[in-house]
């Protein structure tokens, strides 16, 4: 029988097991350079990775098919009376055929995997320290022995301190003749910054040093939520 009217089912098969070898070694390749490389990209599905056998199913059923119409041309005509019956036959077109497919299979496997790029939610223990500070907030601390004055230092104080804190929690309690809480225990650092901004000698309205009642709350504050005080205008 003449070559140009068989489908080469062995040649065939071979093509196709390369081409899916080639295929497992590119999507290899790939997952492991945007593993080490790109550390924020994931696959939102991972349960459909069972959908990526549809490859492999797909190369045996070509190569079953392939092999199953090249003995059936075999059985319906002699060489030369095939040759003018069938002058269409291809094996060339129908291994290009099975390569579009495998690769629509691939695509569509990759996109049910449905591959995200960005942040994704992660659950981290931490370790650090719960600490409180307590602040005098009495018109002493307007005193300028400290340029610009003592409040003024005492919050850049504060605010160095913050951008040093690795996982630990800050609460303040401000006092004067009272004490009151103005921020829980948090590792918000950026809310911490801001009511650190906002403390001033008008924050508890009289006059005092009340150091023990702050020390009091605290100790509270340890062992409790408290609802942060709000600044007075």
């Amino acid at each position: 029988m003449s070559a140009r009217i068989t489908y080469h089912w062995g040649i065939m098969a071979w093509a196709a097991i390369g081409f899916e070898l080639l295929l497992t070694l590119a999507a290899a390749g790939a997952w492991w350079f945007i593993a080490q490389w790109v550390p924020s990209f994931h696959m939102a599905r991972p349960d459909m990775l069972p959908a990526l056998l549809a490859g492999p199913v797909a190369l045996l059923i070509f190569i079953a098919n392939t092999a199953w119409r090249d003995r059936a041309l075999r059985r319906f005509a002699q060489s030369g009376t095939l040759a003018r019956m069938m002058p269409g036959v291809s094996a060339a077109r129908n291994l290009g055929r099975y390569l579009l497919l495998r690769t629509g299979i691939g695509l569509a496997g990759i996109a049910l995997l449905a591959p995200q790029l960005g942040s994704r939610p992660e659950t981290v223990k931490g370790k650090g320290i719960d600490l409180m500070l307590c602040v005098d907030v009495s018109n002493s601390m307007e005193c300028e022995d400290l340029r610009p004055s003592r409040m003024m230092a005492t919050r850049r104080a504060m605010l160095q301190l913050i951008d040093r804190l690795k996982g630990d929690r800050l609460g303040i309690v401000v006092f004067a003749g009272d004490a009151c809480v103005q921020l829980p225990l948090t590792t918000d650092r950026s809310a911490a910054k801001l009511f650190i901004r906002t403390i001033g000698t008008h924050s508890v309205a009289n006059q005092g040093t009340a150091i023990g009642a702050a020390i009091d709350l605290a100790l509270q504050a340890f062992r409790k939520r408290v609802r942060p005080a709000r600044p007075s205008s």
